[in-house]
C-alpha cells in the first residue's frame, strides 16, 4: 500500500469518525430529552424534532462524504 493510499484510507476513516461521531451525540442528547419532550408543551416537541432531524442530517452528510472520497480515490487512483 502506497503512501498516499495509507493517507486517503486514514482520511476516510476519520471522516467517518468525526460525522458520526457527531451524529451520536446529537442523536444522545436526543434520546435523553425525549420523555420530558413529549410530555411538555409544543415547544419542546418541535426542539426535539429539531435534535432528530440534525441526527438524521449528520448521518446522511457523512454517508456523502464516504461516497464523495471514495469515488475521488477510484476516480484519481495511481495507475501504473
Amino acid at each position: 500500500m502506497s503512501k498516499r493510499a495509507r493517507i486517503a484510507r486514514t482520511a476516510a476513516i476519520s471522516n467517518g469518525m468525526v460525522w458520526f461521531g457527531l451524529a451520536l451525540f446529537v442523536g444522545a442528547f436526543a434520546v435523553q430529552l425525549a420523555p420530558s419532550a413529549l410530555a411538555g408543551e409544543w415547544a419542546g416537541v418541535v426542539g426535539w424534532i429539531c435534535l432528530v432531524l440534525a441526527t438524521i442530517g449528520l448521518i446522511v452528510m457523512g454517508l456523502v462524504e464516504q461516497r464523495t472520497m471514495r469515488a475521488a480515490r477510484i476516480k484519481y487512483g495511481h495507475h501504473p
